[in-house]
């Protein structure tokens, strides 16, 4: 699934932005549909919670955000 937005605003506040947007289109793939309506089941999204900066999945912590990256770091390479 994806949603198409159109950008309203940008509020700046202290350590981030927040990001409006208006809903314009939402597109699903025929085969996470059930009776022609998107199945969430389906789907099985990957979702950012906070408080508590961690990922979920249809309800179970998968991993913690802003940690999880880490593993995959590339040691910095001397320039040369």
């Amino acid at each position: 699934m994806s949603v198409e937005c159109k950008l309203k605003d940008i509020v700046e506040l202290e350590g981030t932005d927040l990001v409006i947007g208006e809903i314009v289109e939402v597109h699903v793939d025929e085969e996470c549909l059930t009776d022609e309506e998107p199945d969430i089941v389906k789907m099985d999204p990957l979702l950012y919670g906070s408080p508590g900066a961690a990922y979920f999945q249809m309800g179970n912590k998968v991993a913690d955000a802003f940690k999880v990256g880490k593993k995959l770091k590339v040691p910095n390479r001397k320039k040369g």
